[in-house]
């Protein structure tokens, strides 16, 4: 029974070594697209984010007396918000996929 526990160890230390060749030459692929594609999309949708909090605020501070635009405005600062909380946090689970799949850190 060790023989074949020892033949299986050594049939997956094999295989192993099969299946992390390929993903390491792909790696500078990956990076690519994380730096050219991703990383912008991700920072040009935070950026909208943060104009249209920008733009509640301003609603709220120049209609200060029109109820309706104030509302307008604290919903604009509130999904502006909702926003960059969803834009950091995508960024924050791109850098880890980047970093797990090709030790990437930079995205």
């Amino acid at each position: 029974m060790y023989q074949q526990l020892m033949l299986v160890e050594e049939v997956s230390n094999d295989n192993l070594e099969k299946f992390i060749f390929p993903m390491n030459s792909l790696s500078p692929y990956i990076e690519k697209i994380f730096e050219l594609l991703v990383q912008p999309f991700v920072q040009l949708l935070f950026f909208i984010a943060f104009i249209i909090f920008a733009w509640g605020i301003l609603m709220m501070i120049a209609n200060a007396g029109n109820e309706q635009k104030r509302s307008e405005g604290k919903q604009h600062m509130m999904w502006g918000i909702v926003g960059m909380l969803v834009m950091i946090t995508a960024y924050g689970i791109l850098a880890l996929l980047g970093n797990t799949i090709t030790g990437f850190v930079g995205v």
